[in-house]
């Protein structure tokens, strides 16, 4: 099964955080292949380890 999670900004802001702790937390318990899809800037989003699309 396939996940997608889709942000606007990719900072270092609060929600971009919030988004990043909820995705580990899935990644520690599903077999999914995540896709993030959020802007092309460096952020906490930046360096999970799943598949990252900038916009």
């Amino acid at each position: 099964m396939k996940t997608f999670f889709v942000h606007l900004f990719n900072d270092y802001s609060g929600s971009p955080r919030v988004l990043r702790d909820a995705i580990e937390a899935i990644k520690e318990n599903w077999d999914n292949d995540i896709t993030i899809i959020s802007s092309d800037s460096s952020g906490f989003l930046s360096d999970l380890g799943v598949l990252f699309c900038a916009i």
